[in-house]
């Protein structure tokens, strides 16, 4: 009898590339490996060099910080939007949940990946690559607030759409955290009632109204950073 052979998921092929990526390091004599998604940027507070010199661990985290949009499309959110969702004590989550409804859905603040990416040090011991983290169970991390993750998960409605899309019933649909798969059912019974529909359901999910943005500012759960391409040339 023959044997079918099962067709890779998305979550597979992510984990084979950065395994790959991994061992290309290492035949060209690299030290650190990066890997982040077309939708993030890095910044950086001090010269990368520096920092991961310095590192103690084989695997230094980012600080994750995730864009909120201020509108419903962009040119170009990588220049334009300068408003981000960053962590906090859990004491102010609980007092942020419950002071600004209108920034959380279903009890939780971030709406993408809330555990961001890493530097790896190419010729440790770990053994296996994951999306955000190496799979290893005893692997030290060291945190990092010197370089920033910046997640542009959803910078208008026309790129969530797509990607909702891709995540409901397209190539793209692989397991997600609960909070996530929430996100995307809500946007197939949106979706089946239009755009509008649509549109109302992206403001409710991204925008966080103008009155909260103050407490959660002052509650350091979010921060303004410049575009990192201001003051360049154009």
């Amino acid at each position: 009898a023959e044997q079918s052979i099962p067709i890779p998921t998305m979550s597979h092929k992510l984990f084979y590339n950065a395994d790959a990526a991994r061992i290309t390091c290492l035949e060209r004599s690299y030290d650190w490996l990066i890997h982040i998604d077309g939708d993030e940027l890095l910044r950086l507070r001090r010269p990368l060099n520096g920092i991961l010199d310095q590192a103690k661990c084989d695997v230094i985290r980012f600080a994750i910080r995730e864009m909120v949009p201020e509108c419903l499309r962009y040119d170009n959110p990588f220049q334009e939007a300068t408003l981000f969702r960053k962590l906090a004590p859990a004491i102010n989550l609980r007092i942020a949940n419950y002071l600004c409804p209108g920034a959380f859905f279903r009890g939780e603040y971030f709406r993408g990946h809330p555990v961001s990416k890493c530097a790896v040090r190419v010729d440790s011991d770990i053994q296996r690559m994951g999306i955000h983290a190496p799979l290893d169970q005893n692997v030290d991390i060291e945190n990092t607030r010197l370089i920033e993750l910046l997640h542009y998960d959803a910078p208008d409605v026309d790129s969530w759409t797509r990607k909702c899309r891709l995540r409901v019933d397209g190539p793209a649909n692989f397991p997600v955290r609960e909070n996530r798969r929430q996100q995307f059912d809500a946007f197939a019974e949106a979706d089946r009632h239009g755009r509008q529909a649509v549109g109302t359901l992206y403001r409710r999910l991204y925008f966080i109204p103008r009155h909260e943005q103050f407490i959660l500012f002052s509650l350091g759960l979010l921060t303004r950073i410049p575009s990192p391409y201001e003051g360049a040339a154009s």
